[in-house]
């Protein structure tokens, strides 16, 4: 009985290490769009998981929430660029600092246009990103998914060569609070500890 109730041990201490690194991890928020009325048009805030973001565009009413009909992996309503022969800018703030951002989005255009996104903390720009689409089968447009994750921001800018584009799926996580990092860091050294002092006995 003892080879088993040593590997019991080991697979708990396992799935409690992997539970307390998996809490470094900050919480995320999905902005869907579902909620906000058709034809919503930016300037608006939208809130998810206690996450409010503010979206805005320099030319006031260039985005609107609209359905996504034409769309492949993009579902239920989605944020469109109002067509037009100027590309716009849509700017996405956050009211709490963010590790990472992921969204869908599709273009109006060939599928050698991208969508760039560029992140920010207050005025110092962290980083920048882009990505390509692919028309999906039976799809209409290119579309795909653009991730940041490569420092902390409250603030992204996202413009593309197409002609418009549209996003849904907004997928952001916060920065862990430092008081549940020096907790998390604290039950990990302490269990540690704990099976340190077991192996000496």
């Amino acid at each position: 009985m003892q080879p088993a109730m040593s590997l019991t041990r080991k697979m708990g201490k396992l799935i409690l290490i992997w539970s307390v690194l998996s809490s470094l991890t900050g919480s995320a928020a999905v902005f869907t769009f579902e909620s906000l009325p058709l034809s919503t048009a930016t300037p608006f805030d939208d809130t998810s998981d206690g996450i409010t973001a503010s979206f805005t565009s320099p030319d006031a009413a260039a985005f609107s929430i609209s359905p996504g009909l034409l769309f492949s992996t993009l579902s239920g309503q989605v944020l469109q660029e109002v067509p037009s022969p100027t590309m716009h800018t849509l700017q996405i703030a956050f009211d709490t600092p963010l590790q990472s951002i992921t969204l869908q989005f599709a273009l109006n255009g060939a599928q050698s246009h991208t969508l760039s996104i560029e992140a920010w903390r207050g005025s110092t720009q962290v980083g920048s990103a882009s990505a390509f689409g692919t028309i999906p089968p039976l799809g209409l447009f290119p579309e795909g998914t653009l991730s940041f994750n490569a420092g902390a921001f409250d603030m992204v800018q996202l413009i593309s060569t197409a002609e418009d584009f549209a996003v849904d799926n907004i997928d952001a996580v916060v920065i862990p609070e430092p008081a549940s990092v020096v907790l998390t860091v604290a039950a990990l050294a302490a269990l540690l500890t704990a099976s340190g002092k077991r192996k000496a006995a």
